[in-house]
């Protein structure tokens, strides 16, 4: 319900000043104009990486987008989290499908041809959806395990039992800063990869019924207010900052990246206003897949891991236009108009027999695929 937020500051949600708070940026909405709920804070996906370990397999330049941990040199190397326990991993590899759309649609842009816009799109994302899915293959090739949940990833990495992997920022810098020496050197990082995340906001909203409501508008206002948005990323110690430890999460107010409040964050480098324009989210492309996308990372990468692990070791460091590599990332069974149509509609269909029949359906057709993937790599007829 309306909790009168918006007229309450009309300096950060009506007109056109300084401090507006965009109604969305990137795809991602960070209010409600009928004021039932606001962000408060801001978020996007990143990769953390231990930097020992990148230097002792040989790794020069640490990763900074979802492509470089496919590396050959991270093979067996890089934590991942499983999407269907965890709904922030899994937007995370909407993203990474959505960031190759958006390469194609401006691959195809750029070629211009005859195609109306219409026509470009459609084709961009169909394309874009199975670089995505190839890429998610290439990366659950490289993983190390798939976690239950995202929070593991970053301390298995801050202590070596991987070298990188995917998470969300404030997991990665929180836990950067916990494995931090006394003089501030880490062995953690954290980058979030521009051009492949969108930044999306944390809300908060009045339930309707709520048995106080006066307390409850009370907390959002303080939220909102700069004391509230300090206690996110002020560093300990610092004026109005929190007295334990910074929660490392982005306030929403424009304020604080920017002087003199700037000054003061525990992540001074990071501009999400900045990162946001990097990347354009389309909710038609892939939010009603949102479900299949969990559902295929499961059967091509989690269920199929032990053959898929077994022929990515085969292939080694063959070129990329092998038959062996073209037979690993064949992802023409689960190809767009297919996970539209089967897929999401049997996900849909609430029939659980169907849909673990599509799952051993699909599952087992990936094993097969690794499975000569491998034969092909050793040469085995």
């Amino acid at each position: 319900m309306d909790s009168g937020v918006i007229s309450r500051f009309p300096e950060l949600f009506g007109g056109a000043g300084d401090l507006l708070i965009p109604r969305s940026l990137g795809g991602e909405q960070y209010w409600d104009a009928r004021g039932r709920w606001v962000g408060t804070c801001l978020a996007e996906f990143g990769i953390c990486y231990n930097t020992g370990v990148l230097a002792r397999l040989g790794v020069l330049r640490p990763p900074t987008q979802w492509v470089d941990l496919t590396s050959d040199r991270l093979f067996n190397a890089i934590a991942l989290a499983d999407p269907t326990k965890s709904g922030s991993v899994a937007k995370a590899f909407e993203l990474m499908i959505q960031q190759q759309m958006n390469q194609r649609l401006d691959e195809l842009t750029v070629s211009e041809g005859q195609q109306l816009p219409e026509q470009r799109e459609k084709q961009a994302v169909a394309e874009g959806w199975e670089r995505g899915l190839r890429l998610l293959i290439r990366l659950a090739a490289n993983s190390r395990y798939f976690s239950n949940g995202a929070e593991r990833v970053p301390m298995d990495v801050a202590y070596g039992e991987a070298a990188a992997g995917m998470c969300i920022d404030f997991y990665g810098r929180f836990e950067s800063e916990a494995v931090a020496e006394s003089d501030g050197r880490t062995r953690l990082k954290y980058t979030s990869v521009l051009g492949g995340t969108s930044v999306g906001a944390d809300s908060i909203a009045l339930l309707r019924g709520a048995p106080h409501p006066q307390i409850a508008k009370a907390f959002i206002d303080f939220v909102l207010k700069l004391e509230g948005q300090k206690l996110w990323d002020f560093r300990t110690e610092t004026p109005g900052g929190p007295e334990r430890y910074a929660p490392r999460r982005l306030p929403i107010r424009k304020e604080f990246y920017r002087e003199p409040l700037h000054a003061y964050m525990a992540d001074p480098e990071a501009d999400p206003y900045h990162d946001a324009q990097e990347f354009e989210y389309h909710e038609a492309w892939t939010a009603p897949l949102f479900s299949a996308i969990r559902f295929l990372v499961r059967v091509m990468c989690i269920d199929s891991r032990g053959e898929l692990v077994s022929a990515r070791k085969a292939i080694g460091s063959a070129p990329a236009d092998s038959p062996a590599w073209q037979k690993l990332l064949d992802v023409s069974r689960v190809r767009y108009e297919i996970a539209v149509q089967q897929i999401r509609d049997t996900l849909r269909s609430a029939d659980r027999l169907k849909e673990v029949q599509l799952a051993e359906e699909l599952t087992t057709y990936f094993r097969n695929q690794y499975r000569e993937a491998e034969r092909m790599a050793r040469g085995e007829k």
